[in-house]
């Protein structure tokens, strides 16, 4: 009867499939060691010996306690044992300075070994350097304490800045009578509120996006309707046209409020950037299995250098023609959030005397 094609014929075979096996050991990112029934290390790989600080040949036949101190050679043994009882495997944290020669934190886990027969053979330990995931998780808490700061900061600002605002409104409704440059001063500080008051929502709308915590409400909108209430709250000057290219009858699925938030973003940024006289157009059609959606404007255009950078957080191109013009640096960030959020993707492109933003994907399902 022939033997299985796939598996070692001959002693050479074996002898090659002993040294494919050998090869994987070592490559492995984890520290592998094996013990026998009576304790001693029969094989351990490259990652053991640069994780523990041992070498092979010297590890070989020896039993745990004659390779490390007694505290972590108690730990191991206590692993060996919980194994051998059939134990779980878990991790145990071992610092630094707990054990010679080892450098940075490791797991430690234990798992029996079936023999060729079926019957216990022997205990492998696992050993996982834990400096990675510990930086990560760091990272991670230091991410949400930067979020949770930000956070109480803004809310903290809010109703100052409420309170300020509704002052300098009274005092404007009554400053007819003022002198000229009286009012100037009250126009300029109504202005710098109403900029702090924006960049303070931006800020706590960003958070909120990058902390996960947004979540949809989706539904089939008549993109028309979504459209006319993102223009309705702008201050559009009368000689700017806003064109709309797409049916009338057009539909998309999406959270009306997020849709909505993205929409005025783009028209209130090409707005602002769009010379007298010039037409702003917002475009939308089927596009596959989602939509696409455009804002054109007839600006001055951004270097192709700088588009990757156009949907960073507080993003300002320096440029002497568009110095002048007020924004937070966050609206089209969040734009990119709120896009990805219904799982389309945002991008710019960018002609001489012209921007053309977003190309907005978003899925029928």
């Amino acid at each position: 009867m022939e033997g299985d094609p796939h598996l070692p014929q001959s002693s050479g075979d074996r002898g090659l499939a002993s040294g494919f096996v050998d090869q994987i050991l070592d490559s492995l990112p984890l520290g592998v060691l094996v013990l026998s029934l009576d304790g001693r290390v029969v094989e351990l790989n490259a990652t053991c010996e640069v994780l523990l600080g041992v070498r092979r040949v010297e590890a070989l036949e020896e039993p745990l306690r004659a390779l490390f101190p007694a505290p972590f050679a108690s730990l191991l043994e206590g692993h060996v044992l919980g194994a051998l009882r059939g134990a779980p495997l878990e991790d145990a944290e071992v610092d630094p300075g707990e054990a010679p020669g080892l450098r940075v934190p490791i797991g430690v886990g234990a798992a029996p070994l079936a023999d060729a027969a079926g019957g216990l053979g022997g205990v492998l330990l696992l050993f996982r350097d834990l400096s990675l995931s510990r930086q990560v998780s760091r990272l991670r808490q230091l991410d949400r304490m930067r979020q949770e700061f930000v956070h109480r900061v803004s809310h903290e600002l809010k109703t100052p800045i409420t309170g300020f605002l509704g002052v300098l409104d009274l005092l404007m409704q009554g400053s007819a009578a003022w002198p000229e440059a009286d009012r100037s001063l009250l126009s300029m500080a109504h202005s710098s509120a109403l900029r702090l008051r924006a960049l303070v929502e931006d800020i706590l709308s960003l958070v909120r996006l990058e902390s996960g915590a947004a979540t949809l409400s989706v539904e089939a909108l008549r993109f028309a309707e979504v459209v006319s209430e993102a223009v309705s709250g702008l201050r559009v000057p009368p000689e700017l046209r806003i064109d709309r290219d797409f049916d009338a009858d057009l539909t998309v699925v999406a959270d009306r409020a997020k849709l909505g938030e993205v929409l005025t973003n783009l028209v209130s940024n090409a707005v602002k950037y769009s010379p007298r006289g010039g037409t702003v157009t917002v475009r939308a059609r089927r596009d596959g299995e989602g939509w696409r959606i455009e804002v054109e404007d007839q600006g001055v255009g951004i270097p192709s250098e700088e588009l990757p950078r156009l949907f960073t957080k507080f993003y300002r191109a320096e440029r002497p023609e568009i110095a002048g013009i007020d924004g937070t640096g966050l609206g089209l960030a969040i734009c990119r959030h709120l896009v990805e959020l219904h799982g389309g993707r945002i991008e710019a492109a960018s002609a001489r005397g012209g921007l053309t933003s977003p190309t907005a994907r978003s899925s029928v399902d």
